[in-house]
């Protein structure tokens, strides 16, 4: 196990990066980590000790951004509060399990059950390490797609994430089989951040869609999906043919942003462009938070997000 001295001296002084004279230091300090060898670090999160790659960014980008992974919690919450009992929650796309412990630290006793699914090899030996200290989490090694086929590979764009597009292809299973091989008897949150193949994820998820009308987040990350050549309409349609018509969008750093009603492909084909091409940032894209019309949950209460804002952990 490589030292973690440096990556939590670097985690320690976050606060730096806002200082005129000492941020230029800390960002380089940060850039090193996260660029440097990925050996295996030991780190405190939200109470509980884990193993990660070096450079994962998760610790990093909980304490750059106060409201960071705030309308996953809100989704928790809000299920939780609506169903009036604990929730079962999936986590597609679960990578090391931080997930887990921000759910942990931030919403006791409202989660009955996670399922972590990942197909990333390294990531999830990462995962199944650090899920052993925990009886209520199920981790699935699986590729996920919209049908039962071979599909690519997956390949790290950057330290903390992996996406389908290398050369090598190997076998996918959609959503639907995976969980009813789990027995799958109720869920309450679906969450899905799979790096531009959340549209196959939710294709491949019909039944649980219908069965159980969970609450869904999901990323829409444009740059992404144009990069992986999928469609940037399908997360949308698809959740509108299952019964899907309010959609509230948060910034990727954890910001409420606006919700828009229904399915409308011209206003995402627009609003898709203006991401690519935004000249105030490059890699513009949102956590969106589906509800179905059978749901009682309020927009605006996504929208005030008063149980995530007050989180007891931010890292």
């Amino acid at each position: 196990m490589r030292s973690n001295f440096m990556i939590n001296q670097v985690l320690k002084t976050h606060r730096f990066n806002k200082m005129p004279f000492l941020s230029k230091f800390w960002w380089r300090a940060y850039l090193k980590i996260k660029n440097g060898h990925q050996q295996p670090v030991s780190i405190a999160m939200h109470g509980y000790t884990m193993r990660q790659p070096e450079g994962y960014t998760y610790p990093f980008a909980a304490r750059l951004y106060k409201n960071y992974n705030n309308p996953l919690i809100e989704c928790v919450f809000q299920t939780f509060q609506n169903k009036g009992k604990p929730v079962t929650v999936i986590d597609v796309g679960a990578a090391i399990g931080d997930t887990v412990v921000l759910l942990k630290a931030n919403c006791p006793g409202m989660v009955t059950q996670y399922f972590c699914i990942d197909g990333d090899q390294e990531f999830f030996e990462y995962l199944t390490h650090n899920m052993k200290q925990f009886d209520d989490v199920t981790c699935i090694n699986a590729m996920l797609s919209d049908k039962a086929e071979q599909v690519n590979e997956l390949v790290r764009i950057h330290k903390g994430t992996a996406s389908a597009i290398g050369e090598t292809v190997v076998p996918a299973y959609t959503l639907d089989e995976l969980m009813e091989k789990e027995g799958l008897k109720e869920l309450g949150v679906l969450k899905i951040d799979v790096d531009g193949f959340d549209g196959k994820v939710l294709s491949g998820s019909g039944r649980i869609l219908d069965r159980y009308q969970p609450t869904v987040i999901f990323e829409w990350h444009p740059k992404l999906l144009k990069g992986a050549a999928n469609d940037i309409l399908t997360p949308f349609k698809k959740l509108h043919s299952h019964g899907y018509d309010r959609f509230v969008w948060f910034a990727k750093t954890g910001e409420f942003s606006h919700f828009t009603l229904g399915y409308d492909a011209s206003y995402l084909s627009e609003f898709s462009d203006i991401c690519l091409h935004s000249s105030k940032d490059n890699d513009m894209h949102f956590d969106i938070v589906a509800l179905p019309q059978s749901s009682s949950l309020k927009v605006a209460d996504f929208a005030n997000s008063d149980f995530s804002t007050a989180k007891r952990s931010s890292y």
